[in-house]
């Protein structure tokens, strides 16, 4: 006891991995292996151990089945993360024992220690040796620049991997699930940053963006692509409020004078290319509106994202008549009828929604849709049947001319 107790402070003046899973050996009597979160291998027990152990570390080639053992036990690493100590699990790795630790840092997952219990039966405090351990390692991973830059790199790779067109098992994705802490049954979203100056220019100067991405909080999942920013959001449900659920980030992005198109939920990151274009042609969309929120949800553009699809001379004359003669009233009198239509229709006939809009009184939002319903000869308010109404003023906001 002595020993292992001398063995354990020596563990804090350990200057490297290697130097540590001697220790570790020294301590355990049981051979022992650290990776990174792409299950790179960082450090390992340098004894023999038998075929698998030659075939997976000491070729840095870890299969998923080495990882996790029983494939049916994928779950393991997700709980060695969760865990605020060490785990033990029985029967995995070839039918022997292993000790789990998840190592992190300030909530940041860094990688793995695993322990199998080959060469002699854990002992009673085995679990609390390997978290004093593996907390020990954690400090040293989240010190060193070259590892979180690795780190850093994999996860990019993954990302654009999918963005690539690369398809991953199930199993595969479920590792890299874990690994990115992306909860397995969450809605996802991917949200292109984009700055509307640059976006107007032909030389496009990237440099606000990454110094945007260096700012970002660490709990957002950010990569750059195609000279954008994409973040990788996530909600227990499907979004009603977007301004809402994601109020932090706008607020973020305001302050940053940087844009963001959100796409619709979906599940599956295989299907992560398909929505970051959606992404894209929502923060493109509200680019074109010229809408003043920091956030372009494509679930409320997707009108607009049909009509980039029609020529502009289709689209004018799919305009309902009197919509029509509501803009000439506008051209001819200075008003602005069809605007202030347009946005009563958009917050669903809120008197007070609509004033805050358009940073109008609600008395003068009142005046004006009785001045729409005499122009068009028809009462709105008591109309069952806007949605043609409404269809028109959204074709005239894509053509600017209101």
């Amino acid at each position: 006891m002595i020993e292992k107790i001398k063995l354990l402070n020596n563990l804090i003046q350990c200057n490297t991995l290697d130097e540590i899973m001697v220790l570790s050996y020294k301590l355990l009597g049981n051979p022992a292996f650290v990776t990174d979160v792409g299950h790179s291998v960082l450090a390992y027990t340098d004894v023999t151990v038998d075929e698998i152990w030659e075939k997976n570390i000491k070729t840095d080639n870890l299969t998923m089945e080495f990882i996790n053992g029983d494939i049916r036990l994928k779950s393991e690493q997700e709980a060695a993360f969760s865990s605020p100590v060490a785990l033990r699990i029985n029967k995995t790795y070839n039918g022997e024992n292993q000790i789990k630790k998840g190592l992190t840092y300030n909530g940041k997952r860094l990688g793995l220690l695993i322990v199998i219990e080959k060469h002699r039966k854990f002992e009673p405090e085995a679990v609390e040796i390997v978290d004093l351990i593996g907390n020990v390692i954690a400090r040293k991973l989240a010190s060193n620049d070259d590892m979180l830059l690795r780190q850093e790199n994999s996860k990019n790779t993954f990302f654009l991997s999918l963005l690539g067109g690369k398809k991953y098992s199930k199993d595969q994705m479920f590792i890299h699930s874990s690994i990115l802490n992306i909860p397995a049954d969450h809605r996802l979203y991917v949200c292109v940053i984009g700055n509307k100056k640059e976006a107007d220019d032909h030389e496009r100067d990237t440099s606000p963006l990454n110094e945007f991405l260096k700012k970002l909080p660490a709990s957002y999942l950010s990569f750059i692509y195609e000279n954008n920013v994409v973040l990788l959001l996530s909600s227990e449900d499907d979004v009603q409020d977007f301004r809402t659920e994601f109020r932090v980030l706008e607020e973020y992005l305001k302050k940053n004078h940087l844009f963001g198109g959100i796409s619709n939920s979906f599940t599956n990151l295989n299907e992560l290319k398909e929505y970051y274009l959606q992404g894209l042609r929502a923060l493109s969309i509200g680019y074109k509106l010229g809408r003043t929120a920091a956030l372009y949800p494509f679930s409320n553009l997707m009108l607009y994202d049909i009509f980039q699809n029609m020529p502009s001379d289709k689209l004018w004359h799919e305009l309902h008549p009197n919509i029509i003669k509501l803009l000439r009233y506008d051209q001819e009198n200075g008003t602005q009828l069809c605007r202030t239509m347009h946005a009563w229709l958009d917050n669903h006939k809120s008197q007070t929604k609509t004033s805050e809009v358009l940073y109008i009184h609600r008395n003068t939002v009142n005046y004006r849709i009785d001045q729409c319903s005499q122009v068009m000869g028809i009462t709105l308010k008591n109309h069952d049947s806007l949605y043609p109404y409404y269809l028109s003023l959204c074709i005239l906001e894509y053509l600017g001319r209101i």
